[in-house]
């Protein structure tokens, strides 16, 4: 068996990428959501920028899991479902001891847990992991291939910088108020 040298920028690029299209995307449906519901535009997230990390996270969550799960759709569900539950009520757990705000609640959706997720919320996230995974990845990774190295290189390094600015000034100054910690 012959063993390959793991070229590490282009996993961090890889894995950059991954990260910026998962927030991205939860941005665009947590700002879309909001203003389908309540008819407003709110910069949904705790960040300041276009992203909501969790999303990210949640996305090369679902890659890593089907390493593990490969192509049995059923057991990559359930994972998907639980692993996606860990990291919402981590999540919302840490940032209400963090900053003593919620930046959701589901206490009125049934089947919640303390309101910080809920059976609703998961299942969708356990079919969009699904749709993801086994649809849409496949053919964004023949798009994302198509990119030249260095293009990949150097716009995951400059969103890195952004986006970790974005982060130290959140940390600091989270994006609060109606629409986003209150309701």
């Amino acid at each position: 068996m012959k063993c390959e040298k793991m070229n590490v920028k282009k996993l961090l690029t890889d894995a950059a990428f991954l990260f910026l299209v998962g927030s991205l995307i939860g941005w665009l449906y947590e700002v879309g959501l909001h203003l389908v519901k309540d008819g407003v535009f709110v910069n949904r997230g705790m960040l300041h920028g276009p992203w909501v990390p969790i999303y990210g996270l949640g996305c090369m969550m679902m890659v890593l899991l089907k390493k593990f799960v490969g192509n049995r759709p059923v057991l990559y569900f359930v994972t998907s479902v639980v692993g996606c539950g860990v990291m919402e009520y981590g999540s919302s757990w840490l940032s209400e001891k963090l900053y003593h705000a919620r930046w959701w609640d589901y206490s009125n959706c049934p089947l919640n847990l303390n309101g910080r997720v809920f059976l609703g919320g998961l299942l969708g996230f356990g079919i969009a992991g699904c749709i993801f995974v086994f649809m849409l990845l496949p053919v964004l990774k023949k798009q994302y291939q198509k990119i030249p190295e260095k293009l990949k290189e150097h716009t995951a390094a400059l969103f890195l910088v952004v986006f970790a600015a974005d982060l130290a000034v959140s940390l600091l100054s989270p994006n609060m108020g109606f629409g986003i910690t209150s309701y």
